[in-house]
C-alpha cells in the first residue's frame, strides 16, 4: 500500500493511494484525491489483509483490497485543520481506532458497519492529555 506525500517544494495537488506489486506496477488504485496541503497518511491494513484504511486531510476512508474507497469518518474542523495520526483495525475488523487531533487530542473508535464514531475517555485523563501508541491486541 502506497500513498503520496506532500512534496517540500509544492508538487501536484493530486495525491494517489495505490496497491503496488513488488516491481512497482499499480495492482489497484484506491483513488486520486485533491490535496494541496499535506500527505495522505496514516495508512493501515486489516489483520487478514482484505481491507485498507487511510486518511486524507480530515477524512478517513476504508476499502476492500480490490474495491473502491468509502469515507467512514470526518474530523471536526471548527477550530483547527484536523490531523489523523494513526489508524488500526480491531481484531474482528468491525471497527477502526483513530488517533485524532482536532484542537484536542483524542482517540476515536468508528464502526465500519454504521460509521458511528465514539470518542474514548478515561476518568484519569486530564484535559489536553494525549494518548498514543495504541493497540487492539491484548
Amino acid at each position: 500500500l502506497l500513498s503520496d506525500a506532500q512534496h517540500a517544494s509544492g508538487g501536484s495537488p493530486q495525491k494517489a493511494v495505490d496497491l503496488l506489486a513488488l516491481d512497482g506496477s499499480v495492482v489497484h488504485s484506491f483513488g486520486i484525491f485533491n490535496n494541496l496541503s499535506g500527505s495522505i497518511w496514516a495508512t493501515s491494513w486489516s489483520r487478514d489483509s482484505s481491507q485498507v484504511a487511510f486518511a486524507n486531510l480530515r477524512r478517513v476512508y476504508v476499502a476492500r483490497r480490490d474495491g473502491e474507497a468509502r469515507q467512514i469518518f470526518q474530523a471536526d474542523d471548527t477550530f483547527v485543520e484536523p490531523s489523523i495520526w494513526n489508524i488500526e483495525f480491531s481484531p474482528d475488523q468491525k471497527y477502526l481506532l483513530l488517533d485524532v487531533y482536532d484542537g484536542t487530542p483524542k482517540l476515536v473508535v468508528v464502526s465500519l458497519e454504521t460509521g458511528q464514531a465514539t470518542t474514548l475517555a478515561w476518568e484519569e485523563t486530564l484535559d489536553g492529555e494525549q494518548h498514543s501508541h495504541f493497540s487492539w491486541r491484548p
